[in-house]
């Protein structure tokens, strides 16, 4: 049975990505290997790690997530391991940790993918693993896309007759792997370094945006990764061109 246009042009994007993972898996270990190295305490690093990603919100909803805070901060055995965080989210067998987190004063789908997406990183590093809770076991956690504009722009011109949104996106991916969704969030780099925003326009150019890649902490600096980063930038948005 042939696949349908949408699906046949989702798995030409998946071969792209996991060709080229090599340039945002760097990029994405060298932010958790920054965030956790920041501070002294496995309870402290994860504070920050579920700060930045909270913080990547467009909107945060500050007066909601201070509540999350507050009940942290005056319970604050429920950050020194994963077993007191997931009773702290309410989490259980039949509740991942995404869901879980998404339910939160202040969080959403979004963030609670990118801190687990995180925590992820640092359990699949050796030398990052020792910094995190010494309990974390992830092997029954289901990692989801962290779907935000930028990745909804994608999806849309893959087939703009659909409404893509968080929970649509990862539908559509499901049957991929963990480790193959560790590949899929290469896709926020690429639509990232690829989208200009058009002058009073909710409509979003794609081309090569040496800017924002500049503006990615991690990302290489030496002219030959550039080079490479930009012929690459070029061949995705040419992939996902609407013909």
């Amino acid at each position: 049975m042939r696949d349908d246009p949408t699906t046949k042009k989702i798995k030409e994007v998946f071969n792209f990505l996991k060709r080229h993972q090599n340039y945002n898996r760097l990029i994405q270990h060298g932010y958790v290997k920054q965030t956790l190295n920041a501070c002294d305490s496995p309870r402290e690093r994860m504070r920050l790690l579920l700060e930045r990603a909270v913080n990547t919100q467009s909107k945060p909803r500050l007066d909601k997530v201070a509540e999350f805070w507050k009940a942290i901060h005056e319970s604050k055995d429920y950050l020194d391991s994963y077993s007191g965080f997931c009773t702290f989210v309410s989490r259980d067998s039949h509740t991942d940790m995404v869901l879980a987190l998404a339910s939160q004063e202040g969080w959403g789908h979004k963030t609670a993918a990118l801190f687990v997406r995180n925590i992820w990183i640092a359990c699949c590093e050796k030398e990052l693993k020792s910094l995190v809770w010494n309990d974390l076991v992830l092997t029954n956690e289901r990692l989801y896309l962290p779907v935000d504009a930028v990745i909804q722009n994608i999806f849309s011109q893959i087939d703009g007759s659909r409404k893509w949104s968080f929970h649509s996106i990862n539908q559509a991916l499901e049957h991929y792997s963990n480790e193959y969704m560790l590949i899929w969030d290469d896709l926020w780099f690429w639509g990232f370094i690829t989208q200009r925003s058009e002058p009073g326009s909710k409509l979003r150019k794609f081309e090569w945006n040496e800017a924002k890649y500049w503006s990615i902490f991690t990302a290489p600096r030496d002219i030959r990764s550039i080079k490479k980063i930009k012929v690459l930038a070029e061949q995705f948005v040419n992939l996902i061109k609407v013909v």
